[in-house]
């Protein structure tokens, strides 16, 4: 990848005109549908963004990383400029002018793997031990673990379905930690662990585009079955 590619497709990301990380993440894994095809972009963005923390000088911050990240992502002349004359870099970051965080788009090989259902059968096992557990001492616990049932045997369709049920289910069992610790030794503490599921599989596992086969078995993009340890299907 050339310079001018790099910089040709940072500008057709409209970072200023949308900050939205997840919608570039997206974006950039539909242009690069592997891991070893978002690499020459991910080694060009990371030089960029080493040679602007170098001409402004070290410091260690969230808020650095965020505006050098920044700057990279409202283009080549915005960047070039605060690279010729770092002061406006320093600027910028003293009025707090930049959004968080144009770095969080760029995807990482994690990001990748979360496409595949199979990356959530430990992750879904886990959250299935932990509500298991509490089962006995409160019932909507039960919510949780047949949702994730669904995740860990591969029905996508299934488990999003019960999104707003396995939601509220995870909250009361939250609300209820204090009083389930003196009833049970393992009992679940927070409910992040359903959020940040729901989360990934939204944002990573395609949706099939006419629900379930006339099998009721989970489709891929292109309407072919799949089972858990296969990659999305790409038509």
């Amino acid at each position: 990848m050339t310079e001018q590619e790099f910089w040709e497709i940072v500008g057709a990301l409209r970072w200023q005109d949308d900050f939205g990380d997840d919608r570039i993440k997206s974006e950039l894994m539909e242009r690069f549908p592997t891991p070893e095809s978002i690499a020459p972009f991910r080694s060009i963005y990371e030089k960029k963004v080493g040679a602007l923390k170098s001409a402004i000088g070290d410091h260690c911050s969230d808020s650095f990383d965020d505006v050098t990240a920044h700057i990279v992502g409202l283009g080549r002349e915005q960047y070039e400029a605060a690279l010729a004359d770092p002061n406006l870099a320093r600027e910028r970051w003293d009025v707090g002018n930049y959004e968080e965080s144009f770095a969080y788009g760029v995807p990482h090989a994690e990001d990748y793997q979360k496409q595949n259902v199979s990356h959530y059968a430990r992750w879904a096992q886990n959250m299935i031990d932990e509500y298991g557990a509490a089962v006995p001492q409160i019932q909507r616990a039960a919510v949780v673990v047949r949702a994730f049932t669904k995740l860990k045997d591969g029905d996508v369709q299934g488990f999003r379905e019960m999104e707003a049920e396995a939601r509220e289910a995870a909250q009361e069992v939250a609300d209820f930690a204090e009083e389930l610790r003196r009833q049970a030794e393992t009992v679940p503490g927070s409910p992040w662990g359903v959020f940040n599921a729901y989360t990934d599989v939204n944002q990573y596992v395609p949706k099939p585009p006419t629900g379930l086969g006339g099998g009721g078995e989970p489709i891929g993009l292109g309407g072919t079955p799949w089972t858990p340890g296969d990659p999305p299907v790409r038509s």
